[in-house]
């Protein structure tokens, strides 16, 4: 194999792996989140835990801050709805 082919190959695995550690982290932030929105306000509906799923790593990081703060799940939702494409 020549080198600029392992080199590829390498550069390919690099930013697989890359990859895989920021979805574990998103993952890992949602599931942190929804375990926060649980014990502090109960169930939550399941289109809500949909929405919050499918949001991007800085909009998980805003939500969670305002999780931690908001006196009801109806602020945490008002907050939501202010997000591009996050409106319920």
């Amino acid at each position: 194999m020549s080198t600029i082919a392992k080199k590829w190959i390498e550069q390919g695995m690099q930013q697989g792996m890359q990859q895989g550690v920021r979805q574990g982290i998103e993952q890992g932030t949602v599931n942190v989140l929804l375990r926060i929105l649980n014990r502090r306000f109960g169930n939550l509906d399941p289109m809500l835990e949909t929405r919050i799923r499918r949001l991007p790593a800085k909009q998980l990081y805003q939500i969670t801050d305002i999780a931690l703060d908001a006196s009801s799940l109806e602020a945490v939702i008002a907050f939501l709805n202010t997000l591009p494409e996050s409106k319920l």
